[in-house]
């Protein structure tokens, strides 16, 4: 069961990270897709460590700071 939720965690966020999830409205922080892809995340099943770690890192990749 481990396995299956570090791989939603990992699908969420690559997801979110590569711009795939399409934000409607006005420009956003550049955490926002993070943020939205840590409540999939969660939501989803996902263990809440392994959503924070994803979410942190995506933050990195997308605003060079957590």
């Amino acid at each position: 069961m481990r396995v299956i939720r570090k791989v939603i965690a990992a699908a969420v966020f690559a997801l979110a990270c590569t711009g795939s999830v399409a934000v409607a409205g006005p420009v956003q922080p550049c955490d926002f897709p993070c943020w939205k892809a840590y409540q999939a995340c969660v939501s989803g099943g996902g263990d809440a460590m392994e959503c924070q770690f994803e979410y942190d890192r995506c933050v990195m990749d997308m605003c060079g700071a957590v």
